[in-house]
């Protein structure tokens, strides 16, 4: 486990990430539990092998809100917690950048 500080609108936010088990699928962004969700949700993810990866979100303007990961990882299964609050109710897009792939998952936060 380690903590991952990263810059949110000039807010420094700690983000936990941590390797549950080596695993694949076919995706490698699964899922963000709880969906709809509101105050914060987890996203899950997958990396067949080691690489570069940078989660990013953005708006439905395409904006980047935030940037919760870019670094590199090992082979693993993946759970990144996104915090939330003072953000409006709406829909956001999480996207995972993994070497030369990128994926997109939709999420909607309440009000």
């Amino acid at each position: 486990m380690e903590n991952i500080a990263i810059q949110k609108k000039s807010q420094t936010k700690k983000f936990l990430l941590l390797e549950i088990f080596p695993s694949l699928t076919s995706h490698i962004l699964l899922k963000n539990k709880p969906n709809p969700f509101q105050k914060e949700t987890l996203i899950q993810f997958n990396i067949p092998q080691m690489g570069n990866v940078k989660i990013k979100i953005q708006d439905s303007l395409g904006e980047v809100i935030a940037t919760l990961l870019c670094q590199r990882l090992p082979r693993g299964e993946y759970q990144i917690c996104w915090d939330c609050d003072n953000l409006p109710a709406g829909g956001y897009l999480c996207v995972l950048y993994f070497n030369d792939l990128t994926e997109i998952l939709d999420m909607d936060l309440l009000g």
